[in-house]
């Protein structure tokens, strides 16, 4: 599905799976070292995140009332208290929304974002719980996919203009033309 914006992230928010559609609306994680490949820290130490995220405010009130929600039910996850910790020294808005008390957990709703390409896009997102069977290491506890679609033809279109504008160039096909070397096979 071309038009599916998809991501795998477990309690702490590492990320763990992504679609190159997730790359290039929010961040490329292929370029961020892997210990850095968390949305949290995306959200509230990456700079472009206030460019990417419309709503940014609320993104990272909602963040931050994830991380309370993991905390509570993780308690002896220390590498959840170090990334707590790391944020609540770097990010005086962390800080603030930590601080707060609040609890969350969206499955569902919208969130809009500002791409370099096609500016302004808004989709539906939803979360799901994924089963983990035996689990062998803890990053796999508390996965969860996000998928973000869009429901407008707008947004449909935009998502279309991102995958081809995203595509890799090379010298035989630039940038957006269509490659039609394998097209009689």
């Amino acid at each position: 599905m071309p038009d599916i914006v998809g991501v795998i992230y477990n309690h702490r928010m590492d990320i763990l799976a992504w679609n190159s559609l997730f790359s290039a609306l929010c961040f490329d994680v292929a370029t961020v070292p892997e210990r850095d490949r968390n949305i949290a820290r995306f959200d509230f130490l990456f700079p472009e995140s206030r460019q990417r995220l419309l709503h940014w405010e609320d993104v990272c009130r909602a963040t931050a009332g994830q991380l309370r929600l993991a905390a509570a039910q993780h308690p002896n996850d220390q590498e959840l208290a170090h990334l707590i910790g790391e944020l609540m020294l770097a990010s005086t808005n962390f800080q603030t929304h930590w601080n707060s008390g609040d609890v969350d957990l969206r499955t569902h709703g919208s969130k809009s974002f500002r791409h370099p390409t096609v500016g302004e896009v808004t989709l539906s997102f939803d979360t799901f719980e994924l089963p983990c069977g035996q689990v062998d290491d803890v990053r796999q506890i508390g996965q969860r996919l996000l998928t973000l679609y869009p429901t407008t033809e707008e947004a449909r279109n935009a998502l279309r203009l991102i995958t081809i504008w995203e595509q890799p160039q090379t010298e035989q096909t630039p940038r957006g033309a269509i490659d039609e070397t394998n097209s009689s096979q």
